[in-house]
Protein backbone atom coordinates (compact mmCIF):
# COMPACT_ATOMS: atom_id res chain seq x y z
CA UNK A 1 0.00 0.00 0.00
CA UNK A 2 1.10 3.84 -0.90
CA UNK A 3 2.29 6.32 1.89
CA UNK A 4 -0.06 8.32 3.14
CA UNK A 5 0.17 12.34 1.98
CA UNK A 6 0.69 12.90 6.00
CA UNK A 7 3.41 10.36 5.79
CA UNK A 8 5.09 12.13 2.55
CA UNK A 9 5.48 15.48 4.58
CA UNK A 10 6.83 14.45 7.38
CA UNK A 11 9.66 12.88 5.56
CA UNK A 12 10.49 16.73 3.95
CA UNK A 13 12.67 19.25 4.99
CA UNK A 14 11.72 21.00 8.48
CA UNK A 15 11.70 23.99 6.42
CA UNK A 16 8.90 22.71 4.07
CA UNK A 17 6.63 21.02 6.99
CA UNK A 18 6.84 24.44 8.16
CA UNK A 19 5.57 26.28 5.04
CA UNK A 20 2.63 23.66 4.35
CA UNK A 21 1.43 23.58 7.51
CA UNK A 22 1.14 27.57 7.30
CA UNK A 23 -0.03 27.52 4.03
CA UNK A 24 -2.82 24.68 5.45
CA UNK A 25 -3.99 27.05 8.22
CA UNK A 26 -4.24 29.97 5.57
CA UNK A 27 -6.57 27.69 3.29
CA UNK A 28 -8.67 26.48 6.33
CA UNK A 29 -8.98 30.35 7.65
CA UNK A 30 -9.82 31.63 3.96
CA UNK A 31 -12.80 28.53 3.77
CA UNK A 32 -14.08 29.31 7.15
CA UNK A 33 -14.45 32.76 6.41
CA UNK A 34 -15.97 31.74 3.06
CA UNK A 35 -18.94 29.82 4.64
CA UNK A 36 -19.06 32.44 7.09
CA UNK A 37 -20.17 35.21 4.54
CA UNK A 38 -22.22 32.38 2.82
CA UNK A 39 -24.28 31.68 5.78
CA UNK A 40 -24.65 35.31 6.61
CA UNK A 41 -26.11 35.80 2.67
CA UNK A 42 -28.28 33.39 3.40
CA UNK A 43 -29.84 34.36 6.88
CA UNK A 44 -29.71 38.26 5.01
CA UNK A 45 -32.18 36.62 2.07
CA UNK A 46 -34.07 34.72 4.46
CA UNK A 47 -34.82 37.76 6.70
CA UNK A 48 -35.68 39.48 3.54
CA UNK A 49 -38.30 37.01 2.43
CA UNK A 50 -39.75 37.06 5.61
CA UNK A 51 -40.14 41.06 5.80
CA UNK A 52 -41.43 41.29 2.11
CA UNK A 53 -43.38 38.40 2.73
CA UNK A 54 -45.57 39.87 5.69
Amino acid sequence: MGKTLREKIKQLPLEQQKEIKERSAELIAEEMIRQQRKTCTQTYSRAARRTTSN
